[in-house]
Order: C-alpha cells, then structure tokens, then sequence
C-alpha cells in the first residue's frame, strides 16, 4: 500500500516538471531532484520522465512550438540534474542511469552539448572504474605478518591496595622526617631548661679500653 502511494505521488510530481519549466517554475524542478529520492530511485524517475513524454523529434522546423518548447524543458531538467546532482549517476559497475540518458539525449538532443557533456561524464566514469580495476593489489611488506596474532606477555599484577587506616612507606618517611624536625627544633629550648637546673650536658668521658691481653695474664 505505501510502494503504491509512493509510485503513484512520483508519477505525479514528474508528470509537473515539464509544466513547471513553461511555467518560469524553475524551483520546483530543482526541489524535486534534491528530494526525489525518498519516494524512487533514479532510474525509476528517468522511465517515468522519458516513458510520459517519448521522443523528441530532434530537427523540427517549429521554432517556439510545442515540441520545441518541450525539448527545452527536457533539456533544462536533464541540464540541471547532471550538473548539480551528478552523483546519482555514478552508479558502478554498468552506470546505467547516466547510459540511459546518454542514449536519449543521442536520439533526440544530437551534437548538444549537453549530450557532450553526458557523454564526457559516462566517458570519465568509466576510465576510473577500469583503472580502480586494473590497480594492483597492495603488497605487504617483507618480514610483516598480517594474520599472525601477537601474543604479548601479560601485564604484572598490581599490588594490593593498603589496608583502611594502615599509612604506606612513603607517609611513614614523612611522619617520621618531621617527627625529626620537632625534635630538632625543640632541642635548644630543652638544654638550656636542663642547664638551668643544674644538669650536666656533658657527656662523661667513657672508660679507657683496655687491652685484651692484660686481661689474658691477669
């Protein structure tokens, strides 16, 4: 049900294009191919749009005729769809849009330019489809392995977190690298308290070592 809604709103808006051209409506065309896509593919738009209004006869006496006037709007619709949407037409591997159009715009729009400009695209294609073709694969470097999996060592264990509460080495250097420097700061007040008591600071002097072999023959 919606492909059939969809169909039939298509064959509607293409069946408008030629009309909007003679109408100086030139928006409407340009919107319709920058939108078109949601309700068809290119090639579907390209059959309903040559199918509705056939062939064009390409040398006509008419000047400013109804044929006339058609063929310039063909030509305004095909013009500004190659121009500014020239990637719906470079569909790999065959380019069957762009093939379609080059072959009507030989039936009816001969020698135009834009049927050389069609033409010159198709050609471009193609040369870059052969050479993409053509190119080799890559090589890979000597020594290089691509499908062999590395197998690397695994990483060390991390060592277990410390214990809540329990201060690592590093916090205890630092207790106790300032526990040295209270003691350090304090040292003066606390000798000249003792030498006001009467304390004697001084070391005495230790004994005199004796010699170990008075000892032996004592």
């Amino acid at each position: 049900m919606v492909k059939k809604i969809k169909a039939d709103r298509v064959e509607k808006l293409v069946g408008q294009l030629v009309p909007a051209f003679q109408c100086g409506n030139f928006s409407f065309i340009t919107n319709f191919l920058r939108n078109y896509r949601d309700l068809a593919t290119t090639q579907q738009v390209l059959d309903l749009l040559f199918t509705k209004y056939g062939c064009i006869l390409p040398y006509t006496k008419e000047d400013g005729g109804p044929l006339n006037q058609l063929k310039n709007a063909i030509s305004f619709i095909l013009s500004t769809w190659l121009h500014e949407f020239s990637e719906d037409f470079c569909q790999p591997p065959d380019f069957l849009a762009l093939q379609v159009v080059v072959a009507y715009l030989q039936l009816n729009l001969p020698g135009s330019e834009l049927e050389q400009f069609a033409q010159c695209l198709l050609t471009q294609h193609e040369q870059a489809e052969a050479i993409q073709a053509e190119a080799p694969a890559p090589v890979p470097e000597p020594g290089l392995q691509p499908d062999l999996e590395l197998n690397f060592p695994a990483a060390p264990p991390l060592p277990p977190a410390p214990a809540p509460g329990a201060a690592s080495g590093l916090e205890v250097a630092q207790i106790s690298e300032a526990s040295l420097e209270s003691v350090v700061a304090l040292a003066p007040a606390a000798a000249q308290e003792l030498e006001t008591e009467g304390v004697w600071l001084t070391p005495k002097p230790s004994p005199p070592l004796r010699d170990k072999r008075e000892t032996l023959f004592q």
